[in-house]
């Protein structure tokens, strides 16, 4: 069991806004090695602010054999926005869940947002060569 890290730019804080617009954050990852069950991958620039209002997740993918089914969540709760799988060809854009989930974190936290991160579930026979892009949509409702 591994735990990667997707390494494009990290952001120190998410975007925040307070007129009610519609924030969509991606970010992608392209695996350098073989996924195994257990293993996880987080996303630092998929940060989800404390206040937010999730309104979407989905994840977009390819693979050129196999598939890997995973659970997409935050550090927090592996599983709180669901699982799909991806198998070998294309994963067109799939929404997981999500819809209504509000971030809360404590007042005493230093941090004041949550990273999105999947993990593995089960994998057949899949090459390094996995690519993902995991999508969220969320708003500030303060």
């Amino acid at each position: 069991m591994a735990t990667l890290s997707a390494s494009t730019a990290q952001p120190n804080q998410p975007r925040v806004t307070t007129d009610g617009t519609l924030i969509t954050r991606m970010q992608t990852y392209v695996s350098t090695a073989a996924f195994s069950a257990g293993d996880t991958v987080t996303f630092p620039a998929l940060k989800i602010p404390h206040g937010a209002t999730m309104r979407s997740v989905w994840a977009k993918g390819s693979a050129p054999d196999g598939h890997a089914t995973f659970k997409i969540g935050t550090t927090g709760t592996a599983a709180q926005f669901g699982s799909t799988t991806l198998s070998a060809g294309a994963l067109l854009r799939t929404e997981v869940g999500g819809c209504g989930y509000a971030v809360s974190v404590s007042d005493d936290a230093s941090v004041r947002y949550e990273t999105v991160m999947i993990t593995i579930d089960a994998v057949t026979s899949a090459t390094a060569s996995v690519s993902l892009l995991i999508g969220i949509d969320y708003t500030m409702d303060i």
